[in-house]
């Protein structure tokens, strides 16, 4: 959320807030409080560049560069893909972890960056055989979590596009119970679209070449969702912290004032 001095306007001399709020993102909710609100006046949506508080689901839908100037709310945070984008999130983190010589993946999900176009993605995909047999090897050795060494060593995974020396990772326990689950994700969808859960390697192997050879992501019913360029390959959390044996998100509201 951001937010700025409001900008008041009038309209019949009284003295008004505008608004327009957009289907989806709770906008429902948001209208029905402003509604028993009397200074508040909602407009019609070709006006949503100058209102005093503009809600829609799509942050592109927001100028950015004229918020201030004309004093609007909006509830989206400039450049918040950085942060809600699976790539760039990981891509982020791994540098902020490399900067502080932290080992990113102790505490995040073991991640792999496919890009189908680029001249590395046969050598990725070698990478990430290698790293799946030795983890099947080592869970079909020491089928017990607790058995697990600590780390498990993998060899030259490029991360990021960027080829790193041959080391050795600490991955978080609750990773491994046993098993060798993989979720291929795309990096530009939510709700849970098109990510397809794999403890085959062969599964994960078809998978990507069918990707890379469609560059499309389609429904159940083979409908066009979205293009594929990019996917992540990341270690399903075999042993998540469930409520009531279920899993759960944490949402956080937080709103930005210029103080």
């Amino acid at each position: 959320t951001t937010s700025t001095t409001v900008f008041l306007s009038h309209k019949r001399n009284n003295l008004k807030y505008t608004y327009v709020i957009f289907p989806g993102n709770n906008g429902k909710l948001v209208e029905k409080c402003l509604l028993t609100r009397p200074l508040w006046e909602s407009v019609d949506k070709s006006q949503s560049n100058y209102v005093n508080l503009l809600w829609t689901p799509l942050s592109y839908q927001i100028n950015f560069s004229r918020v201030e100037s004309i004093c609007q709310y909006v509830n989206h945070i400039e450049a918040h893909s950085e942060l809600s984008n699976k790539m760039k999130l990981f891509s982020n983190l791994l540098r902020h972890c490399e900067f502080y010589k932290m080992n990113l993946f102790s505490f995040f999900p073991m991640t792999i960056i496919f890009q189908f176009s680029h001249t590395n993605f046969d050598e990725q995909l070698e990478s990430f055989k290698r790293l799946y047999t030795e983890i099947n090897n080592l869970i079909s050795t020491k089928p017990h979590q607790h058995d697990y060494p600590s780390y498990i060593s993998y060899f030259k995974v490029l991360l990021s596009k960027r080829a790193g020396s041959e080391q050795k990772l600490q991955f978080p326990l609750t990773s491994y119970t046993g098993k060798n689950i993989w979720l291929i994700k795309p990096i530009n969808l939510n709700r849970g679209r098109c990510i397809k859960i794999h403890n085959k390697l062969d599964d994960i192997i078809n998978d990507l070449n069918e990707l890379k050879e469609k560059k499309l992501l389609t429904d159940d019913k083979n409908k066009k969702i979205s293009r594929c360029e990019f996917v992540l390959v990341q270690k399903y959390i075999e042993k998540p912290l469930l409520y009531k044996n279920r899993k759960f998100d944490i949402r956080i509201w937080v709103l930005f004032t210029d103080q």
